[in-house]
């Protein structure tokens, strides 16, 4: 899902609102994550609860009002189902836990780090997570399989979530 972080008015370029600290845990975050074991109940739980919200944010879109004036947002939003592999790559990337930037599992619960404003910036480059994604991924966004795969990510792989689908 990609949300900006910094609304800007198309007209003056003033910022209609910035999230200080976009990816600290006191701060909202444009993500839904939900970690459990694949399977078909839960894909069928992520369609049927979340995509008619989805739908209904994209065909409505949201118009929020500040000082008087009014703005007009259009949403899209992507879904995918990782595959543990992925995932479990993609999170230890370059020795960090987290997607966005390099802090350390351990650096979420330090009262310190959490009230400091930069300590939790975006500094990870989309580039290079999708360089990392791209390397593990085939043609037609399958996992591509190694020796031994079936044994550490038992189970579905790659499933995708469906959109709009009504199973």
């Amino acid at each position: 899902m990609f949300v900006p972080l910094s609304p800007v008015d198309g007209t003056t370029k003033d910022k209609v609102w910035t999230n200080d600290s976009p990816n600290s845990s006191w701060w909202t975050r444009p993500l839904a994550i939900i970690a459990e074991k694949e399977s078909s109940d839960l894909i069928h739980f992520v369609n049927s609860e979340f995509e008619p919200q989805e739908k209904v944010l994209e065909e409505e879109r949201i118009s929020p009002s500040r000082h008087g004036k009014t703005y007009a947002f259009q949403i899209q939003i992507l879904d995918s189902m990782k595959d543990l592999k992925i995932r479990l790559t993609e999170s230890k990337f370059r020795g960090s836990d987290c997607m966005m930037c390099y802090t350390r599992q351990e650096d979420w619960h330090n009262r310190e780090k959490l009230h400091n404003p930069d300590y939790f910036r975006i500094t990870r480059t989309v580039s290079d997570t999708m360089k990392l994604h791209k390397s593990l991924v085939g043609d037609g966004g399958t996992i591509k399989r190694q020796l031994y795969d079936y044994e550490q990510c038992a189970g579905f792989t790659s499933q995708p979530i469906s959109q709009w689908a009504t199973t």
